[in-house]
């Protein structure tokens, strides 16, 4: 069926920052039918210092998300709910379920996607510029990112949504607001490490010329603050790149400098000019649109759908709910943690993580001490055995948990590399989650945690954060809509 882009405005005015932090936009139930699975989120966002100052005063210097991180991370809540069934899915605290599932369900090559589409960053590739890497336009450091529906909700992978029987559907937003442990880990200066070695033929300190075969094979930019040394890398000085041109003739770019101090430049890096540390980022964002495909029906074709519709159809899907223990005090050494847990009908999984918001990655779950821990389903060992982190069990335990749901398996981090939680970079014993399979069952269940930890007491100020995966049905039954 042929399909048409709609954008709808938020209902509240920008710009959006840790103080404006909540985020409304309704779908009117007048469009009939669209398609959520393409639909997404577009934030009009750019950095800036935490007093609200623009940064980059002195040349354009490129940012990005902290490693391991996309443009879900800024949306802290989300919910969507619609005129004729109410509440259809509020999944709180999104960002650490997220960041948590995505070292699973990612492998290098969905990283470099997103690299490449501007959802996501790496080393010397920012985010939060549009780079002109031709003539003297400056870049500039406004950008647009998209966060997809179907990373927000398990309703946001369906194909057919028939926003004409569930009437007008609001969208609420909640991003990130706490300045103090997550807001300053999110972003980070994405510094090109790579030295070009340029040359000029007038002993001038201001026109160079780079070899190179391709337009676009180097990371200048116009605007872009670098540090400019003699051959050796000696004599540094401070300018800014003020314009570029590409001879194709001669296969070379002709960088012209402004403000070029020491000795006449050999080599030109990035360098970050801004005088603002990357723990003082914050987020603005102008505003929040959303960009949904609506299909493009003929009336009588709309009739005939809605028929069918009518006649019965159950529209499954796969949401969260969230229940989180503060564990202010460590837990000491050598001794046992139990905590039980109610779990709703429905429910296929269940995922512990205990992130610490005072570390470099504030988001993912951590071992700290804990050295074994068992499941008890109503009363009944899940295992034949205490599970151990990263031995054969816990990973059987975690393909099971996450495959059973929406998710492929993509790495298990076996050799627990650096996956971007830079306080344990190379740690084979600090990253995880605590999963566990649970049955489908009709009526609610008890489901409880033992841990046994080791002979150092864990760290305090943690938040252990359950997440149970349960699904859900839109049941659509002549005039009646619900959710079940």
């Amino acid at each position: 069926m042929t399909t048409k882009v709609l954008k709808f405005q938020s209902d509240q005015a920008g710009p959006f920052d840790v103080q404006n932090n909540k985020v409304d936009i309704v779908i009117p139930g007048y469009i009939g039918y669209s398609d959520l699975s393409r639909s997404c989120i577009i934030i009009d966002l750019k950095l800036k210092n935490k007093t609200g100052a623009e940064i980059n005063g002195n040349g354009l210097a490129d940012q990005c998300f902290a490693p391991n991180l996309d443009t879900s991370c800024l949306i802290k809540n989300c919910s969507i709910t619609s005129d004729n069934v109410g509440v259809i899915e509020d999944i709180p605290a999104l960002n650490v379920l997220n960041a948590n599932l995505r070292i699973y369900t990612r492998d290098f090559e969905d990283n470099r996607g997103d690299h490449t589409y501007g959802y996501g960053s790496q080393e010397g590739v920012g985010t939060f510029l549009r780079k002109r890497k031709l003539g003297s336009i400056k870049s500039t450091q406004q950008t647009y990112l998209q966060i997809e529906l179907s990373k927000l909700f398990g309703i946001g992978r369906a194909a057919q949504f028939p926003n004409g029987m569930l009437g007008n559907c609001k969208i609420h937003l909640e991003f990130e607001d706490d300045t103090v442990n997550i807001v300053p880990k999110l972003f980070k200066f994405a510094v090109d490490p790579t030295v070009y070695t340029v040359t000029n033929t007038s002993n001038d300190k201001s026109n160079f010329q780079y070899s190179t075969r391709q337009q676009q094979a180097f990371n200048l930019y116009v605007g872009q603050s670098v540090q400019v040394t003699d051959t050796g890398g000696a004599n540094p000085g401070n300018a800014i790149i003020g314009q570029i041109n590409y001879d194709a003739t001669n296969n070379q770019a002709d960088i012209v400098l402004s403000g070029a101090a020491g000795t006449t430049p050999r080599r030109i890096k990035a360098h970050n000019a801004t005088g603002v540390e990357e723990a003082d980022l914050r987020y603005e964002i102008a505003s929040v649109k959303l960009k949904l495909y609506q299909y493009m029906l003929t009336p009588s074709q709309q009739q005939s759908l809605n028929v069918k519709m009518k006649r019965g159809l159950d529209m499954s899907f796969i949401t969260y709910s969230l229940e989180r223990v503060n564990l202010n005090d460590a837990i000491v050494a050598n001794s046992t943690y139990d905590r039980q847990f109610d779990i709703e009908p429905n429910c296929m999984n269940a995922m512990a993580i205990t992130p610490l918001k005072t570390s470099t990655n504030p988001f993912i779950g951590r071992q700290d001490n804990l050295q074994k821990y068992r499941w008890r389903l109503n009363d009944i060992d899940t295992t034949d055995r205490d599970v151990e982190p990263y031995k054969s069990l816990y990973h059987d335990r975690l393909m099971a948990t996450l495959s059973s749901g929406v998710y492929r398996v993509k790495n298990l981090h076996l050799n627990r590399e650096d996956i971007g939680n830079n306080d344990v970079a190379g740690s084979k014993s600090n990253v995880m989650m605590i999963p566990q399979p649970v049955p489908v069952m009709p009526n609610r269940q008890v489901l409880q945690l033992r841990t046994f930890q080791n002979n150092t007491a864990s760290t305090s100020g943690r938040t252990l954060h359950l997440y149970k995966q349960v699904q859900k049905a839109i049941k659509l039954r002549g005039s009646q809509v619900m959710v079940v």
